[in-house]
Order: structure tokens, then C-alpha cells, then sequence
């Protein structure tokens, strides 16, 4: 089991390795919900000692569905049911934080009248 957690107000750090560890087959993966900041706030125990645990072998297994190409997305964009969700943060999303390389702001599309 692994669970991920940061100190980012929306676990944006946390998410992206759920993410990336679903995608290559891990099963057992979660986000501690609240994150790091919440579990202190709930005065949670936490330690400084490091466990040790058995060596283990992962073997990752890609799941192609749960990635999709720029053209997949342009392909899908006005279809019924297809929703596009930007979990980045507002920052990012508005352009005022600019996470390099990249261009700043969202995705826009104009649909057909």
C-alpha cells in the first residue's frame, strides 16, 4: 500500500503520483485526504523514525486508458458525455504561475454554433 501526501493545499503533489501509479498497474495506492497540513492539524501521531520494510519488486503494467493524447482531447471536445476537468491549481490555471516549459493558461475551444 502506499499512500501519497504533501504539503500543497490541493495535494496537487500527492495526486500526480496516484496518477502515475495507477498508470503503470500499482492497485494499492491512495491520497491521504486533507494532506500532511491536515493530519497536524488533527494533532495525528507522526514520527521521525524510519520504518523498514522487506524489499519488494513492482513490475509496472501501463493502463493506455487512463491517458489521452492532444488529438484525443481535441477529437472529444463537444461530444455528449465528455467532460474536461483542469486540476491544476488557480495560479496556474489563470496564467499568473507559469510551470516551465510550458505555455500559461488553460485550454480554450470554441464550439460550433
Amino acid at each position: 500500500m502506499v499512500v501519497a501526501y504533501d504539503a500543497h493545499p490541493a495535494s496537487q503533489f500527492a495526486t500526480r503520483l496516484w496518477w502515475a501509479l495507477t498508470y503503470y498497474g500499482h492497485q494499492e495506492v491512495r491520497v491521504l485526504n486533507g494532506g500532511f497540513s491536515r493530519w497536524l492539524r488533527e494533532r495525528r501521531p507522526v514520527t521521525t523514525e524510519v520504518p523498514q520494510y522487506p524489499p519488494a519488486v513492482f513490475t509496472p503494467h501501463v493502463q493506455p486508458e487512463l491517458r489521452a493524447t492532444a488529438e484525443e482531447v481535441l477529437a472529444a471536445l463537444g461530444q455528449a458525455g465528455i467532460q474536461v476537468i483542469d486540476a491544476r491549481d488557480v495560479g496556474q490555471y489563470s496564467g499568473r504561475v507559469v510551470r516551465r516549459p510550458g505555455r500559461p493558461g488553460y485550454i480554450r475551444h470554441q464550439y460550433p454554433a
